[in-house]
């Protein structure tokens, strides 16, 4: 009755960008007007990176992608002329249905846009978990390490760990990110994992062939979730241990 998922993410990145225009975007709400009938809107970003060779950071501006909602903002669809996604935030989605929805999306995408060579698969659970204060020992509710100072008598305040790894076997690049919250109820502390699963998939270009990937890395990352967290962290999904 408390799932700690706050967004869920299932995207497909293209091999090379189809062909798009101004008139794309209208096409495409035309064609999902009745799952995501909210008025479009835009979104746009810039990736930062660190070129070793040079030795400084440098901003590069993403293309914009467009978002389209139902009513309550609460399922999405996104795309441009690089991406596909869908996307599910509270109230929790469960997983057939966002499987269902991204299906939906590449046949409606194929038939309405373009066709499209894929080059990866992606998705994403980000969870925001609240655990009541007291004693906070985090070993209690999770198993995922973090840094401690070296200095006696210091009290970590807020903490940030990202790691990623890869499966050498099938190219799987697992990204994990735990870190503290803000969060302003009193006797309570928030946490947020955040866990990113994406593989190669090239000639996977069927809804069946990018659904089964999909349904694979969603394996995965259930077993890198339940592997991060206690069952004393579990007892607070289903209303044990939790403070009303």
């Amino acid at each position: 009755p408390y799932p700690p998922v706050v967004e869920v993410i299932c995207q497909v990145t293209f091999a090379e960008p189809v062909a798009w225009s101004v008139a794309t975007p209208g096409l495409l709400w035309k064609a999902i007007q009745d799952d995501y009938p909210a008025e479009p809107t835009t979104l746009s970003g810039v990736a930062a990176t660190f070129d070793r060779d040079e030795g400084e950071f440098k901003v590069n501006s993403q293309k914009a992608r467009f978002v389209f909602s139902n009513e309550e903002q609460s399922r999405r669809l996104v795309a441009n002329e690089s991406c596909l996604s869908v996307n599910g935030l509270r109230p929790y989605e469960e997983w057939p249905n966002v499987a269902n929805r991204f299906r939906q999306a590449i046949d409606t995408f194929n038939a309405s846009v373009a066709s499209f060579v894929a080059a990866t698969v992606n998705i994403r659970y980000v969870n925001r978990i609240v655990i009541p204060l007291g004693r906070l020992d985090l070993t209690e509710y999770f198993t995922v390490p973090i840094a401690e100072p070296h200095q006696d008598g210091a009290v970590i305040q807020g903490f940030v760990s990202r790691s990623q790894a890869v499966i050498p076997d099938s190219g799987v690049v697992i990204t994990i990110t735990f870190g503290s919250a803000p969060h302003d109820v009193p006797d309570e502390a928030a946490f947020i994992l955040d866990i990113e699963l994406t593989v190669p998939v090239a000639g996977a270009n069927s809804a069946d062939d990018l659904i089964a990937a999909v349904d694979e890395l969603h394996r995965l990352e259930n077993k890198e979730f339940e592997s991060s967290i206690t069952d004393k962290c579990r007892r607070l999904f289903d209303g044990h241990d939790r403070e009303e």
